[in-house]
């Protein structure tokens, strides 16, 4: 077959394809100084991966669109945390918890008050019972505080910015049914013992992390536990 004149390369063939260089988003990101009109494939930019040009400022999909992010996975850093959950309906969120506990030890705080927008679960609480759910943490470390503006726990999980809340139930066990990998991250501070929940049992009583039984409940104004704050990405 005779080359099309205006090309450089001219590949015919009826049974094979153009095979590009293929990388992770992190490998393309290493290359220095890429010149404009650089094709590759990531191989992990999206749910199953895409062809990536260079445009002279940025790396974009094919149609010119922004480059899709790699998937999070468990263990990954985001958002200055660690990814101890992904969210099954859309994988490109999740929620993180942060390197290390707030310093100190903190009580429940609101003794003898039933926070009126915290649904009280039962006990032991069950997965899709309110207040308990993973995504609940934040609307009921933001409900503790409109009633109860000096609670210790929830105010010490803010203490990391306005985005940063004091977990769920479930979201505290997933955080401790994923421990392994996400302690395995560089810098990640460990897990404690006894640890803060943001999920109501009723007026005096909380559900949190004992060390002894795993699932406890927890007397708002008798003990004082460790804070590992939570924020989604």
């Amino acid at each position: 077959t005779i080359p099309n004149p205006s090309a450089a390369l001219d590949i015919t063939s009826t049974t094979q394809g153009f095979l590009p260089p293929r990388m992770t988003a992190a490998q393309r990101n290493s290359i220095s100084n890429p010149s404009a009109g650089l094709m590759l494939w990531c191989s992990d930019c999206g749910a199953n991966g895409e062809l990536n040009i260079f445009n002279g400022t940025a790396f974009t999909a094919i149609d010119g669109s922004a480059a899709a992010f790699p998937l999070p996975a468990i263990g990954d850093v985001r958002a200055n945390g660690v990814v101890f959950w992904v969210d099954p309906t859309n994988p490109y969120q999740g929620l993180v918890c942060s390197f290390t506990d707030v310093v100190g030890n903190y009580m429940w705080g609101c003794n003898g008050t039933d926070i009126p927008s915290v649904a009280n679960v039962p006990f032991p609480p069950a997965y899709t019972d309110v207040g308990a759910r993973i995504g609940d943490g934040n609307s009921n470390t933001t409900n503790i505080l409109a009633s109860c503006p000096s609670a210790p726990a929830a105010l010490a999980a803010r203490t990391l910015g306005a985005d940063w809340f004091l977990p769920s139930w479930f979201e505290l066990e997933e955080m401790f049914l994923n421990r392994v990998v996400i302690e395995a991250v560089s810098g990640f501070s460990p897990f404690g013992t006894d640890y803060n929940s943001s999920t109501e049992f009723n007026p005096n009583y909380y559900v949190g992390y004992h060390s002894q039984n795993f699932t406890g409940l927890i007397h708002k104004g008798t003990y004082s536990f460790k804070v590992r704050a939570v924020r989604a990405f």
